[in-house]
């Protein structure tokens, strides 16, 4: 047993201690699933770039939102997210499953970039303007290529349904940290309103079809509730 975290903590939030065996298995899918993306993501923004036109997604209007600095932290803690799968499964198909929905919504995704490359409208953050240092690092090393469907939306939106599914007292306090996930997309300038409907929507169609196609609907009933 890996004891990472306070076991008293986990019960408290509705965890459990993960043994090795899972811990072990979740860290091979993970990087699995990051290779692809970086892989994916990579070579679409590479191609996208090569491009004399992009397309343009963005509603009129979406020019007027701010950008907001300290959005880049709630935009960074999509990363505590994917510590929280071994905590709430118990058998290591689960893991394998999430993993290849979560593989298949990159490489649609990808097909998506390379075919409808789109960019921001907005100009990207520099030195000097009073910004948090990885907010103007984010825009120098993203550029803004692969925006439609937001991956970052697609990842947390299957990372807290399925989490949300197995833990349901974590609800109370995992969607709404997910939606300030999407808005966060927004106000530091990664992604459009249309990119932040895509991206769900890819998730929810891996959610259905491929990671939990029998338990899906009722998850979204049961949520629907926390919220009545």
């Amino acid at each position: 047993m890996i004891r990472v975290i306070p076991t008293w903590l986990l019960n408290r939030a509705g965890f459990r201690q993960p043994p090795s065996s899972i811990v072990r298995g979740y860290f091979l899918q993970f990087f699995k699933i990051f290779s692809l993306f970086a892989a994916v993501y990579t070579l679409t923004a590479f191609l996208a770039a090569t491009r004399t036109s992009n397309y343009n997604f963005a509603f009129a209007w979406e020019a007027q939102i701010p950008i907001v600095g300290a959005a880049v932290w709630l935009y960074l803690s999509i990363v505590l997210l994917f510590v929280l799968p071994p905590f709430c499964v118990r058998r290591l198909d689960e893991l394998k499953g999430l993993s290849r929905g979560l593989c298949a919504g990159i490489v649609i995704a990808g097909v998506i970039f390379y075919l409808f490359p789109a960019g921001v409208m907005w100009p990207r953050a520099v030195d000097g303007q009073n910004l948090p240092w990885a907010l103007t690092y984010l825009h120098e090393i993203d550029k803004p290529f692969n925006t439609l469907p937001s991956l970052h939306v697609f990842f947390a939106t299957v990372f807290t349904a399925f989490v949300s599914r197995r833990v349901r007292r974590a609800r109370i306090w995992l969607w709404p940290w997910w939606a300030g996930i999407c808005v966060s997309v927004l106000l530091v300038h990664q992604h459009h309103v249309l990119d932040i409907v895509a991206g769900a929507a890819l998730a929810v169609f891996v959610l259905r079809l491929i990671i939990e196609p029998s338990s899906t609907c009722s998850t979204m009933r049961e949520t629907k509730k926390v919220f009545a």
